[in-house]
């Protein structure tokens, strides 16, 4: 599948999910879920994005692939991509985030696998991915530097990448 940059926007949030405004747990979830509705529709209909780009990691990732799959339904021409960092990523998850994935991976438009063989470098290679075949990101970022997410928008940045992070609105 191709990837039009210009019409592709990719997500990056932290894995362990807390917001700014206490809520916890299925009350965190729905907020975020519903904020990432209101901001893939606005950026589809009023920006023309039509393809999107998960890193598939637990947390807001797997919230985000729900989101764009749940909206594929009203919005056909709506793509989803999910970007696995190497084969196997999946096999550390407990079985309830595992048949998430699987899950995603069936509703997924495409599959792309950054790497054949675990590795730290696996995941900066599928950060490096997002931010390169995107031309803008959504985040969901508690603000802590020292993290996956803290470096891909830091990266996007430095491109020029326009970054929106949600995290503020849940």
């Amino acid at each position: 599948m191709e990837i039009i940059k210009e019409k592709t926007i990719a997500f990056t949030g932290n894995r362990n999910l807390t917001s700014p405004n206490g809520l916890l747990g299925i009350e965190l979830r729905t907020a975020i879920i519903n904020e990432l509705y209101k901001t893939i529709e606005r950026e589809y209909l009023e920006n023309g994005f039509t393809t999107y780009l998960s890193g598939m990691a637990i947390g807001f990732d797997f919230l985000s692939g729900l989101a764009v799959t749940e909206l594929k339904h009203r919005y056909p021409e709506i793509k989803f991509i999910a970007v696995i960092p190497f084969v196997g990523h999946h096999d550390r998850f407990s079985a309830h985030q595992r048949l998430n994935f699987e899950n995603l991976c069936e509703l997924a438009d495409d599959i792309i696998t950054v790497s054949a063989t675990p590795s730290i470098e696996a995941y900066h290679s599928r950060n490096d991915f997002l931010i390169s075949h995107s031309s803008k990101i959504i985040a969901y970022h508690n603000g802590k530097p020292r993290s996956g997410t803290g470096s891909t928008i830091r990266k996007a940045l430095a491109k020029g990448i326009n970054v929106e992070n949600i995290y503020l609105t849940t």
